[in-house]
Order: C-alpha cells, then sequence, then structure tokens
C-alpha cells in the first residue's frame, strides 16, 4: 500500500514481505467486518493487484455481498484473482472503477472457465480506457449471464458492442446499463434497439454520447425502451427533431426521470417536451445543464453552450 505524504503528491512505497502484507490485510479486513460483515468498500486507497489478490484469497470475504475497490491501481491479475476466488462466491456487486484493467483482462474474464461469481448482479468497470472490442466480448459472455446492473462509461464501447449486445442475448436480467461518455452513434442505437437482451431495461445512460435526431427518434419508437424509467441523455447531439420525438413518444410512457440537457432544441421543443401528453410520468425533467440543482424551475437548453458563436 502507497501512503501520501504533505500535499505534493509524494509515495512511501511498502517493502513488507508478501507475509507481512497479508498479516496486515487480514486485520484490515477483520476490523472493517466489523462495521458490516457483507461489505467491503476501499476507495482511493492505491491498492495494487497483489493487493486484491490478498484480499481475495482471504477466508474472512466468503460473507461479502458487496466489494468496492474502485479508483485504486488494480491491472489484470488483480481482476483475475477476483473473479476465480472461491471467497467471493457469494459476492452481489463488484466495483473496480478507474483501475487500470486492460483489454487483456477484460477478453480473459470473459472466456474464463474459472468464473466463481455467479451471484454477480452489479458490476462497473467504468474508466478502465477499455477498448470496443474487449467490451465486446465482454457483453457476451455467459459469465455475466445474471447481472443486473453493468456500467461500462468512460471506455471506449461503441458499434462493437452494440452488435454484440444485439447478437449475443445474454445479459437478459440486465436492468440498469450506463455507458456515460462512450461512442454510442446512431448507427449503434439501431443495433441496441434490436437487442433481446435490453428489454428489461430500466436505466439508460446515455450521457455525452454522438447519438442524433436519427439516433434519438429511433430510440423514442423502439419497444426495446419500453420498460425504461431513468434515461440520461445530457450532451448529445440531438436538436428539435430528437427533442420532438422524446415528447411524443409513446414507447417511453413508463419513465419517471428524462435528461436532455446540452443539445441542440430549441425552446419551442424544450416546452413541447415538458408539456409532453405521452411522458405523463416524469417527475424529474431537466433540460438545461445545472436544472437538477434548481428545482422547480422550468429550464430550456441553449444551444449556444455547445460550441463558440457561428459553429452552431
Amino acid at each position: 500500500m502507497a501512503i501520501i505524504r504533505s500535499g505534493d503528491s509524494e509515495y512511501e512505497g511498502d517493502n513488507s514481505t508478501l507475509e507481512e502484507k497479508t498479516a496486515k490485510w487480514e486485520d484490515a479486513i477483520r476490523e472493517e467486518l466489523k462495521k458490516d460483515s457483507a461489505v467491503l468498500r476501499w476507495r482511493g486507497k492505491y491498492l495494487t493487484s497483489e493487493d486484491a489478490e490478498i484480499i481475495s484469497g482471504s477466508e474472512q470475504v466468503q460473507s461479502l455481498r458487496e466489494l468496492d475497490l474502485g479508483d485504486n491501481q488494480i491491472g489484470d491479475p488483480g481482476l483475475k484473482a477476483l473473479y476465480g476466488s472461491q471467497n467471493l462466491r457469494n459476492l452481489e456487486s463488484l466495483d473496480l472503477s478507474v483501475n487500470f484493467v486492460s483489454d487483456e483482462g477484460i477478453i480473459e474474464l470473459a472466456g474464463a472457465d474459472s468464473f466463481t461469481l455467479n451471484n454477480l448482479k452489479s458490476f462497473s468497470l467504468e474508466d478502465n480506457s477499455l477498448t470496443d472490442v474487449a467490451i465486446a466480448e465482454l457483453v457476451k459472455s455467459n459469465c455475466l449471464a445474471q447481472l443486473e446492473s453493468l456500467n461500462l462509461g468512460y471506455n471506449e464501447a461503441g458499434a462493437e458492442t452494440a452488435k454484440a449486445l444485439e447478437e449475443s442475448g445474454v445479459l437478459k436480467n440486465l436492468r440498469a446499463l450506463l455507458l456515460e461518455r462512450s461512442y454510442i452513434d446512431d448507427n449503434s442505437i439501431a443495433s441496441l434497439a434490436g437487442s433481446t437482451s435490453l428489454a428489461h431495461l430500466e436505466k439508460l445512460d446515455m450521457t455525452s454520447n454522438k447519438l442524433g435526431d436519427e439516433g434519438i427518434t429511433l430510440l423514442s419508437k423502439s419497444p426495446t425502451f419500453s420498460n425504461l424509467q431513468t434515461l440520461l441523455l445530457n450532451n448529445n447531439i440531438f436538436g428539435d427533431v430528437g427533442a420532438k420525438a422524446l415528447g411524443e413518444s409513446t414507447t417511453l410512457v413508463k419513465l419517471t426521470e428524462l435528461q436532455i440537457g446540452r443539445n441542440a432544441f430549441t425552446n419551442v421543443e424544450a416546452d413541447a417536451v415538458y408539456n409532453s401528453k405521452t411522458l405523463s410520468n416524469l417527475k424529474t425533467l431537466v433540460l438545461k445543464e445545472g436544472a437538477e440543482l434548481t428545482p422547480g424551475l422550468v429550464n430550456y437548453s441553449r444551444p449556444e453552450l455547445l460550441a463558440p458563436p457561428g459553429e452552431i
């Protein structure tokens, strides 16, 4: 484990032997589990793959349902130790966001015979710099068939991922798919709309992707998304046509939350969404970035925020 020193980001290395490190971790795990025997949350602790291997090898973690190791330094060996651990068979939630997992590790996971996390329902790999090809292999993997929530945001999920979801039909229990700051465009959304894996989705996060009017219109009409309750579309590239399609959608009628700020629609279509007769279950509607901070205020998108003057 590394320890931050003062405010100048200098670190003191740990020169302990493996046996000494293991003993330290056993003590740390024991103390942490006194708070809640089903939960370990160690974010931002500079944990390495070796640390993850030690943790996954501890018999004390057999009671865990939730393991949060986000914002650390865990790479492929640590990932492999976790998904192959006999001690984590009861795990239902694993968060490895903001780590150093690579395409190689994900492809190995997708084809693993030793995957033991058969009760896993929530899995986050947000911000691990994964590419489309590896993510496509992951979403086709039978290892993750029980997943209800998958966070792949801040990676390069795009056309290959969407096509894999369309063709595989594996993630049929999925309720939440988070793809913030990915590469989903109009063609990709067409593939997602044909995916039987996504038929039970209740939450879809497409914040900061490449969805234009054509893609939003398709999304608004596709029965695949008819169970959505939360739809996040902030910071895409659609305008009035897409906003109009959302406001008139007879498919997205279960939506209770819709966020479409930082897109290029005008006040006329913003008003049409706000006064939609079909989206009657909406409890939260964000039409302008920052609206969530000003409850009760009707906010309209401001296209001038999207680009310097003259570029719209």
